[in-house]
């Protein structure tokens, strides 16, 4: 309260005592028998005046007649006061016959009816004493009030012991007391049955209440009289009189104040100096009125009513010097009075004269916060005991001051006004929901939501939520929200608002926790990532926050929302009952009519519309206020709500909520017109909108039309808008007739001239003399086409601009974000132009009775209105679950998250039921984890508590709770709506991961079709139980390739090390310290819970990351509980996808599967590898599982491949190796159970082809006996379905690559040699036999062979195996001849075939590729020469029957014989390994005797030839050297040389031999002479006679001479002799 404010004739508690004419119009008091008593001296009250003899004689309307806010000016008291305290004074000096009396009294009257309605009171009662006794009691309180008179002799006089005293010396009060004595004991003689009327006894009484020279005492006892005879029921069935008498005489109640010792006061205080009989009397006197208008408040006048409050309201607000007693007292008494009177609906003047004077109570301006405390809580009484429907007054004086005085009080930080403030707010909202739409909207908004957002008073926050959990808890409240404001396209979307501002105060991040307010944001920002749900991230992001009151009481509230949503999708399947609205009577197109009506007339499908307008509107503000003009044109046409036209673009600007006012007004006064066209159709068309006529005042359409926008302050845009309003307002208004302007132009000067005013009476920095009235007149002379305007109006204008300022209507969210929206003056300021809002659609509240009666399907409104609050519920929920240890709590957050997967399955809100489920599968595989860990940490039992599993914090210990019991009644619930009422709690907290695995695996199982994105923690929970050992065997194994023999590959070195890093993950080891300190730390330490040794010392917290005897527990209790969970929610089944599964749920499911692997390259997470590959063998099971769908499904397969071989680099090491490795086996499985159907094979086979990507030494090479076995099982099996050349080059480059280790070379060699083997067509293996080209066409029918590609890309390899090029191995050297043979064979019967096809008749050759016949002779040459015999041999006799017995030798050109025979030359094995160099130099001398009879013919080959035999005699007599010094050991290869060369010399000099004689005589002696010189030409048989030690002739030179047809071999000619020098 403003120091000043006091009214002058407030003086004390004893300006409560005095006459209140005023309030009482001119009724007189009450009538006395004695006419003396009007002329009784005045008394001098000195209780609580300053001074003690000043003389109090001011009339109560003088006082309380004065403005009703006006307050006593003095030290400030705040007085608490509990309203359900009823008249319970301490010091009211009542016996106890008064007191019990008094509860006889309430307990035995019973109400009277009144016009059918129920009134409280006793004038129907009954006397509550036997009747015979009325006139005793009567004459008893006589004698008290006597008795204390007696004690003043100014009222009898000492005197009259000694005197006998005349009459007319006796006070009057005591003559009429006595008289009335002597009559009552006359009446009792007469009318011995009948009870005094009070007429006949009260009058002394209040005589003595009402006279002005009475002492308090007499004053106190008259007034206990009258009280007593009220409570003993005597003024029962009396009728109104005897209570109206009482009731003024009341109101006219004065006494004369205790004189008190002016040194005593000083000594004690003012706070003692008071009389107790004074305090006594007002006491009384508040007692009394309550009891009056209790007992007659339908007879009583409204005007004594309100006197009566009055009095007590001076007691309570006014009286300066009153104790906190009487404050006290006097507000319980206004309690009882307020409460009377509101709830009878007759007393409907009384209550429009109270409502009028408590709203002035809670005028800030007028009012301190010491006493507004009092106001508010009677205002609040009288709203909830306010019987029948309020009347239009009180409507309005609801609507108007006591909201906008409600508002101001709400920026108070003192928490009492502000809960009681928030109280009537709700009870207001109670008694006349449908008057407050705007109102509740404002309160709402600008009270609750802004304390919640702004503040950072935890104890107003506490009180805001407090207050909005009333709302929230209120029947139907929050669809009414949802349906009149956020479908309201003129309102604020209040029930979104609402969620946001709860879901935001129930999760962390709130002023004290802004680090992790940031944290939560960002990470809830990046809610596009499908690996983390909303839930989930909230739960991570908050985990270190501890829940406070605040989070609870907005947890509370969010909860009751989705409850009040659950209530209405219980047991009903989608589509069925939902609420009906009649819109009979409107367009069922969207139109204007539609916008503004009520919510009970529209369908919900108008509803819906309204409300998608209202969204398209505000984007288009969103656009407005941020883009340029064509971005949002372009926008309103995208949204059909702008055609092109000045008229549409008009209506938008108008209708669109939001607008920023600065750029509307900055559009709409573009000019002039000639450079701005479109701009000023568009302001005209806009100022259409406005209806002119509805208001007369000037001043006031002025207001209408800028309240649109904010008029900017150039001179040129102010004409533009003046113009385009002046001559709509002219033209509206002379069409109806109400226009005295004569023209547009006497408009705009008078708006003009206004807008002048404006700025000269209300600009803050224009600091000369303001404009006077007289002055605005003069300066409007004459603008009306040369008259005056009448001198009212101009003088209205000047009024009405002084009294309140033009601006831009302010909107609901300015509250929120003014900068000084602590300032109540500003709030109160702001009200009115808030409810000058007339485009709202109408109210349409639901009562509390109603929402009861009716229970409507849940329909279109709840399910948008579950879309809303999911987000911050799911947020809130969440974060409340994992932070809170208390397990109701935590009990109360999963019955929230099971009410939201059920809503969400009602509607089909597949994406919210997800968010839900990946949060509870997520926290059971946190609880997982922490099982498996302490299996590591030996320890058997208990609730693992720790925390995020992900976080990288090596500073956080956690334990294991083994106290808490395993809530297995929660355990077995399968609806948590539906608990026991008596049910076991605890371990609630605790194992509240256990709870959310069982409840998350529940849902999936019964919803399994519609887990979407939930699969990714699906998998990692059942990847997780795959790590404790408590899934199925079947379920939990990777699938792997065997070798030949059956057994399965030992796992790769990348398998591992997966598992090493899985292993020390869960032991927990971390690494702590600066450079070379670590120390393992395990997440569970027992230090807290060690015993204690003998000594009754604690051991040294033990290091936990082994058991004690270094082994991980196998099968502990954690484990088998968990197991017993997967078992009941029958987790195996979940992984069958067979034939029955809906191709769209197959594929869902294993796009959900393929997602939990996530964004390769791998993050930095210890159980990524392992829980991605057992990912990827669920979802390839299910692959296989539908062989005949596998088309549909594989191309989710191939995306990924694709995705990982994207991005792995080749020029580094391998992220996840071990997930690569899985892949890759992947691909090849999939070939080998897929590449059957023919439309997977491009993928398959591109995603064959995706493996060259991965790096051959750092990955391949790790792998290569898996990658061989695939490969080989795939060559094997589906050989015949590969036919380009660009295949079986991947085949061949593939197994070079593996070959090259020795892991990958027996399973390379393998499968090619397997493959050949059947796939080529077995041949006669005699040297002389063959088959012809059909009978080789008959056994290629008989099964699919290799192509003429696939040999050769196989022989390339096979190539490499003869000649050791894998790391110089050679031990496949045979068996790769043996099948380049039957290979090389094979693809001539292709070449002939090829031939044969094209042309029957050509002559066909034995070689019909000579380069391939090179490379296989020198093969077999290869193997030849191989060191080891047996395989020496082999080679010695296939590269005869290859080079020799196979071929007509004539068809090889002699270049190429030239150059094997060099090259054989040039290869020849050591010396060491006799048995090749026999065996190749065997070969050699056979195609000597082949090819000489052939190659001698043609000169230009005698000189190649000659060095080739001067090579050959050199080998020679190096075999012979060798073998001559070599003694007894290398006697066989002399023997074998001799053998080989003497067969030669005979050979060539034979008369039978083909070749040209002279050069094959030469080559014959130069032969015999290397045999000559090691002394063995014993053998020779055609030498002639010549000199041993001779030197052989030169060789002929050639001299054209042709080969004689007789030296010509033929095909059939391969019985010539042989060399036979193999060992």
């Amino acid at each position: 309260m403003a120091e000043g404010d006091a009214s002058s004739g407030d003086s004390g508690i004893a300006e409560t005592t005095v006459k209140q004419e005023d309030s009482v119009n001119s009724n007189p008091s009450p009538p006395v028998e004695n006419p003396s008593q009007g002329a009784t001296a005045e008394k001098d009250l000195q209780v609580g005046t300053e001074d003690p003899t000043e003389s109090l004689d001011q009339n109560l309307s003088e006082s309380s007649g004065s403005d009703d806010g006006n307050q006593e000016d003095g030290p400030k008291t705040e007085v608490v006061l509990d309203p359900n305290v009823i008249s319970e004074n301490p010091a009211k000096t009542m016996d106890d016959s008064d007191s019990a009396a008094t509860e006889k009294a309430k307990g035995s009257i019973s109400p009277p009816k009144t016009n059918g309605k129920t009134v409280t009171g006793a004038l129907s009662g009954s006397l509550l004493i036997q009747q015979t006794n009325v006139c005793k009691v009567i004459k008893g309180e006589i004698h008290n009030v006597l008795n204390v008179m007696r004690t003043d002799a100014r009222y009898v006089s000492p005197l009259r012991f000694m005197e006998e005293l005349p009459t007319d010396e006796h006070h009057p009060l005591l003559t009429q007391l006595r008289d009335l004595h002597r009559t009552l004991s006359e009446w009792e003689l007469n009318h011995h049955n009948e009870q005094p009327k009070a007429k006949l006894y009260l009058p002394p009484f209040c005589a003595a209440v009402q006279g002005r020279d009475i002492s308090a005492s007499v004053t106190g006892a008259a007034l206990h009289s009258i009280h007593k005879f009220m409570l003993y029921g005597f003024l029962a069935n009396e009728g109104a009189g005897p209570y109206t008498n009482i009731a003024k005489t009341l109101l006219n109640c004065t006494f004369e104040e205790s004189v008190v010792d002016p040194e005593e006061e000083e000594l004690n205080g003012s706070a003692t100096s008071q009389n107790h009989d004074d305090e006594q009397v007002v006491l009384k006197l508040l007692d009394l009125s309550a009891l009056v208008v209790r007992c007659s408040s339908l007879e009583l006048e409204p005007d004594i009513i309100v006197g009566l409050l009055d009095t007590c309201l001076h007691v309570s607000h006014r009286a300066k010097r009153a104790s906190s007693l009487l404050k006290s007292a006097a507000a319980d008494a206004l309690r009882h009075i307020v409460l009377e009177v509101f709830s009878q609906p007759d007393l409907m003047k009384a209550r429009v004269a109270i409502l009028n004077k408590l709203a002035s109570l809670l005028n800030p301006q007028k009012n301190a916060e010491s006493y507004v405390v009092n106001s508010l809580t009677l205002v609040n009484i009288a709203l909830e005991t306010m019987n029948g429907d309020p009347s239009q007054e009180e409507i309005n004086i609801l609507q108007n001051d006591m909201c906008k005085f409600l508002l101001a009080w709400s920026t108070t930080h003192d928490l009492v006004i502000l809960s009681l403030t928030m109280r009537v707010i709700f009870n207001l909202f109670q008694t006349i929901r449908n008057h407050l739409k705007i109102p509740l909207e404002v309160f709402l908004t600008s009270v609750h939501l802004r304390i919640l957002e702004h503040s950072s008073n935890h104890e107003e926050r506490e009180v805001a939520l407090e207050s909005l959990l009333e709302f929230c808890q209120e029947p139907a409240l929050i669809k009414d929200l949802y349906l009149n404001y956020d479908c309201d396209v003129n309102c604020t979307n209040l029930y979104a608002s609402i969620c946001t501002t709860l879901g935001n105060s129930a999760a962390p991040g709130t002023f004290t926790e802004r680090s992790v307010a940031v944290e939560l944001d960002n990470t809830l920002s990046a809610n596009s990532n499908p690996k983390g749900s909303l839930a989930q991230k909230a739960a991570i992001a908050a985990a270190e926050v501890p829940v406070n009151a605040l989070n609870t009481l907005a947890l509370e509230g969010l909860l009751t929302i989705v409850d009040s949503i659950a209530r209405r999708c219980k047991n009903t399947p989608k589509g069925g009952k939902t609420e009906k609205r009649s819109s009979q009577k409107l367009n069922p197109e969207y139109t204007e009519e539609v916008e503004e009506a009520g919510i009970e007339k529209l369908t919900e499908e108008q509803v819906q519309e309204r409300k998608k307008q209202k969204a398209n509107l505000s984007k288009i503000a969103t656009t407005f206020n941020t883009g340029k003009t064509k971005d949002w044109m372009k926008t309103g046409r995208e949204l059909k709500l702008l055609d092109g036209t000045p008229e549409s673009v008009a209506r938008l600007l108008y209708k669109a909520p939001g607008l920023d006012k600065n750029k509307l007004g900055a559009y709409l006064g573009k000019g002039p017109e000639d450079a701005y066209p479109f701009e000023h159709k568009v302001r005209l068309a806009f100022v259409k909108y406005f209806d002119f006529t509805k208001e007369s005042a000037f001043a006031q359409n002025l207001r209408l039309f800028l309240h649109k926008f904010r008029m900017p302050g150039e001179a040129q845009m102010i004409d533009r808008f003046m113009e385009t309003f002046s001559k709509e307002l002219y033209l509206q208004q002379t069409g109806v007739g109400s226009c005295v302007f004569k023209n547009a132009d006497a408009v705009f000067i008078l708006a003009f001239s206004t807008i002048m005013l404006n700025t000269d009476l209300h600009n803050p920095r224009y600091k000369g003399k303001r404009m006077t009235c007289d002055q605005f007149i003069k300066n409007n002379k004459g603008i009306n086409s040369g008259e005056d305007l009448p001198e009212d109006l101009l003088t209205q204008v000047y009024t009405q601009i002084k009294e309140t300022e033009l601006q831009v209507q302010r909107e609901i969210g300015d509250l929120m974000t003014h900068a000084d929206a602590q300032d109540a003056e500003n709030f109160r300021s702001a009200w009115s132009d808030l409810l000058s809002r007339k485009d709202v659609a109408e109210a349409a509240f639901t009562t509390p009775e109603d929402a009861r009666k009716t229970m409507f399907q849940a329909g279109v409104h709840e399910k948008d209105m579950f879309i809303v609050i999911a987000r911050p519920a799911l947020k809130a929920i969440s974060s409340s679950f994992v932070r809170s240890w208390d397990d109701t709590c935590v009990l109360q957050a999963l019955q929230g998250l099971e009410q939201i997967s059920r809503i969400s399955i009602y509607f089909g809100l597949d994406r919210i039921l997800n968010d839900v489920i990946s949060f509870l599968l997520h926290q059971g595989r946190e609880f997982i984890t922490g099982c498996i860990s302490l299996e590591y940490a030996g320890i058997d039992s208990g609730a693992p508590i720790s925390p995020n599993p992900d976080s990288e914090d090596d500073e956080t210990m956690s334990l294991v709770d083994t106290e808490s019991p395993i809530p297995h009644a929660l355990l077995k619930v399968r609806d948590y709506s539906m608990l026991p009422k008596k049910i076991d709690l605890a371990g609630t907290a605790a194992y509240r991961g256990l709870l959310t695995l069982n409840m998350g695996l529940r849902i999936v199982r019964m919803l399994f079709p519609r887990v979407k994105d939930a699969w990714p923690k699906l998998v990692g929970v059942l990847a997780s139980l795959r790590d404790l050992r408590a899934l199925p065997p079947g379920l939990s194994d990777l699938d792997d390739f065997a070798d030949s023999d059956g057994n399965v590959l030992p796992l790769s070195e990348f398998a591992q090390e997966s598992q090493r890093k899985l292993d020390e993950y869960y032991r927990g080891v971390t690494s702590r310290g600066s450079g070379g300190d670590q120390q393992a730390q395990s997440w569970f330490s027992l230090g807290i819970f060690g015993e204690e040794d003998e000594n009754g010392n604690k051991p040294e917290p033990k290091l936990m990351n082994q058991s004690p005897n270094g082994v991980r527990l196998e099968n502990s209790a954690n484990a088998k509980l968990l197991r017993e969970i997967g078992q009941k929610n029958e987790i195996e089944k979940l992984m069958v996808f067979g034939p029955n599964v809906k191709l769209p749920l197959l594929k869902q499911s294993i796009s959900g599967i393929l997602d939990s692997i996530g964004k390769y390259p791998v993050p930095g997470s210890p159980t990524y590898e392992q829980h991605s590959a057992f990912a990827l063998e669920l979802a390839v099971r299910a692959l296989f599982a539908n062989r005949e769908r596998a088309g549909e499904i594989f191309p989710l397969f191939f995306a990924k491949f694709a995705s990982v071989a994207e991005d792995i680099n080749m020029e580094s090491q391998v992220e996840g190796p071990f997930l690569v490795e899985r892949i890759a086996i992947t691909i090849l499985r999939s070939v080998i159970h897929l590449y059957s159907v023919a439309a997977l094979r491009p993928k398959l086979k591109a995603s064959l082809f995706f493996i060259p990507a991965f790096p051959t030494d750092q990955f391949i090479g790790k792998i290569a006996d898996r990658m061989a076995c695939g490969l080989a099982i795939i060559l094997r099996s589906m050989y015949f379905l590969f036919k380009s050349p660009e295949e079986w080059k991947f085949f061949g480059d593939s197994f070079d690559v593996l070959a090259q280790y020795a892991e990958g070379r027996l399973l390379v060699f393998d499968g090619m040699a397997s493959t050949i083997e059947f796939a080529v067509p077995e041949l006669p293996k005699g040297e002389n036999e063959d088959i012809g080209i059909e009978e080789y066409e008959d056994l290629m029918e008989e099964k699919k062979t290799l192509s003429f590609a696939a040999c050769a890309a196989l022989q390339g390899v096979m190539f490499k195996f003869i000649y050791g090029s894998y790391k110089k191995d050679t031990t496949f050297a045979l068996p790769a001849m043996v099948c380049i043979e039957r290979t090389y064979k094979h693809m001539v019967k292709l070449l002939l075939i090829r031939q044969f096809n094209k042309d029957p008749d050509a002559d066909l050759e034995s070689v019909p590729d000579k380069d391939l016949w090179y490379r296989v002779a020198m093969a077999m040459y290869s193997v030849c020469a191989a060191s080891d015999p047996k395989t020496s041999e082999e080679g010695l006799h296939t590269a005869r029957r290859h080079m020799i017995t196979s071929i007509f030798m004539e068809e090889i050109p002699d270049e190429k014989w030239r150059t094997l025979l060099n090259t054989m030359i040039g290869k020849q094995p050591p010396l060491t390994d006799m048995s090749s160099r026999v065996n190749t130099f065997s070969l050699i001398g056979q195609l000597m005797i082949r090819l000489f009879p052939i190659m001698t013919r043609r000169k230009q080959n005698w000189k190649d030839l000659t060095d080739i035999t001067k090579n050959i005699i050199l080998i020679a007599d190096e075999n012979l050297r060798a073998g001559k010094e070599g003694g007894k050991a290398t006697r066989s290869m002399f023997v074998f040389t001799v053998k080989i060369v003497t067969e030669l010399a005979n050979q060539l000099s034979s008369p039978a031999f083909g070749g040209e004689k002279r050069y094959c005589a030469w080559a014959s002696e130069t032969f015999a002479k290397v045999l000559d010189k090691w002394g063995a030409a014993k053998g020779l048989t055609n030498r002639k006679k010549t000199d041993p030690g001779a030197a052989p002739e030169a060789a002929p030179e050639a001299d054209g001479a042709s080969p004689s047809k007789d030296a010509t071999l033929v095909k059939g000619e391969r019985d010539v002799t042989q060399l036979s020098g193999a060992v």
